[in-house]
């Protein structure tokens, strides 16, 4: 399911210093091309059938409409957000080295390890673009940004970083990312052909959480996109389409998957009757994040 990244049209792209990691943790693709910048601490992306591993100074492309979700990351995990909107990149990547990132989900490993002087140069160049005020001057820093990471990540270190997903735990991602997902872990179970157990330890092995987590955090992704979707339908009503048996369940799981109860979410992002209720309209997303001056947008 498709999550647009909000900037304004006007905007070539869109920066982000990312410190809490919880809007992060339900599975998601971008319209346009995205990479991300690893600072401090460990993780790893799910993408295609393949765990990615992060670490500090690892830069990681991910291409329009490519499902990514970040998983089994460190408290201190901590990453620039980076994404171009598909026509700066149609204007500026025609060169034969540049052309790749032009395409929707390209062959090959576009994960790789900056030298810390590289990594370092970058992030400067990322805090410096990101608290521009002028329109003009930020599109333009934007598109040099754009060609600059290319040519680092062009003459970075190429690393291993990919290992292949068991089929099984393969499988149980994409059917619990699809629309019509199993209600239960034995029904998820049955439907790949393993034993429940089996599957819950495999898929805690291999993705670094338990299926369980993941399961509610894709219905709080399904929350998400209905709500956007359908802004005036009430909560309760989202949260049962989205796969929860209860409201109270939903609360539960939606507070500890984003740290905010669905009412305060709702507060601070539009207007969706909870319930009957009437919320408080949306406020700017922008606020200046502590020690940095750096714009951080909601992903």
């Amino acid at each position: 399911m498709k999550e647009n990244v909000k900037f304004p049209q006007s905007s070539d792209g869109y920066i982000s210093f990312v410190r809490q990691l919880s809007h992060h943790r339900h599975s998601h693709q971008h319209a346009g091309l995205e990479f991300n910048l690893v600072i401090e601490g460990c993780g790893a992306y799910i993408i295609e059938g393949r765990r990615h591993e992060l670490s500090p100074h690892a830069i990681i492309w991910l291409f329009p409409r490519q499902e990514h979700v970040l998983v089994d990351f460190s408290e201190d995990f901590v990453m620039w957000v980076v994404v171009f909107r598909t026509r700066l990149v149609r204007n500026l990547c025609h060169s034969d080295s540049r052309r790749v990132l032009r395409k929707m989900n390209p062959p090959g490993n576009f994960c790789r390890l900056l030298s810390p002087s590289s990594a370092e140069k970058l992030s400067r160049l990322l805090a410096l673009i990101a608290e521009e005020t002028d329109p003009a001057t930020f599109n333009a820093g934007v598109g040099h940004l754009l060609l600059k990471t290319w040519d680092l990540f062009e003459n970075a270190q190429a690393v291993e970083s990919a290992t292949a997903l068991h089929p099984a735990v393969d499988k149980a991602i994409r059917l619990l990312r699809g629309d019509n997902p199993p209600h239960s872990v034995v029904e998820l179970a049955d439907a790949i052909g393993v034993s429940p157990t089996y599957l819950s330890r495999l898929f805690l092995r291999q993705v670094g959480l338990p299926l369980s987590q993941f399961r509610n955090q894709e219905r709080i992704r399904r929350f998400l996109a209905m709500a956007e979707a359908s802004p005036d339908e009430t909560m309760l009503h989202l949260a049962l389409k989205a796969g929860f048996g209860s409201y109270a369940q939903f609360h539960r799981v939606f507070r500890q998957c984003m740290h905010v109860s669905p009412n305060q979410w709702a507060q601070n992002r539009k207007n969706i009757p909870l319930q009957n209720d009437s919320l408080q309209s949306r406020g700017q997303r922008a606020k200046l994040l502590p020690n940095t001056g750096v714009r951080h947008f909601n992903h």
